[in-house]
């Protein structure tokens, strides 16, 4: 997978290169948010598992590894302020992260969830079926981004509880 997105980092700047294309690249952290249809994602998995009563299911493997979440709207605020500012950021990558404050566990991350749904149900953890090697611990340097004017405005537990809001009400 990681592969895949640097492969894809490197395509666009040969267009930029080749093609004069006004390319800017992204590289965003883990980005959550309401209406994700796709609950094996952590977030909304853990969420919709709660509403129903079940257990969330985390990887035995991954339960401590560390990762960054920024909620959506912030995503597409430093979307919007890229491509406004094409003429600069062109030919260019930059980190999207929120930062401290957003960097968890993914134990910590099922466990505030847990916690702000008002459950005390225990978390289920298993081991996975095929091995995957993973990053112990990812989170990106946005200083880049921050420079142009960007920061995040959602707290973790402010996007969380959008994101609790959203699925419990559909």
């Amino acid at each position: 997978y990681s592969c895949s997105k640097a492969c894809a980092d490197m395509i666009a700047r040969a267009y930029f290169i080749d093609y004069t294309l006004p390319v800017t690249i992204t590289r965003c952290s883990n980005i959550y948010g309401p209406a994700d249809p796709n609950l094996s994602r952590i977030i909304p998995g853990t969420i919709v598992r709660i509403l129903s009563g079940e257990p969330p299911v985390i990887f035995e493997e991954s339960q401590y590894h560390i990762r960054e979440y920024t909620y959506i709207s912030d995503v597409v605020e430093a979307y919007l302020l890229l491509a406004e500012r094409i003429d600069e950021t062109k030919g260019k990558a930059y980190n999207v992260g929120a930062g401290e404050g957003n960097i968890l566990s993914t134990r910590e991350l099922v466990e505030k969830i847990a916690s702000m749904m008002g459950s005390n149900v225990r978390i289920k953890v298993t081991p996975r079926r095929f091995p995957v090697r993973e990053i112990k611990t990812q989170y990106l340097l946005s200083e880049k981004i921050r420079k142009l004017g960007w920061s995040p405005k959602v707290t973790i537990e402010e996007g969380l509880w959008r994101t609790i809001k959203w699925y419990a009400s559909e």
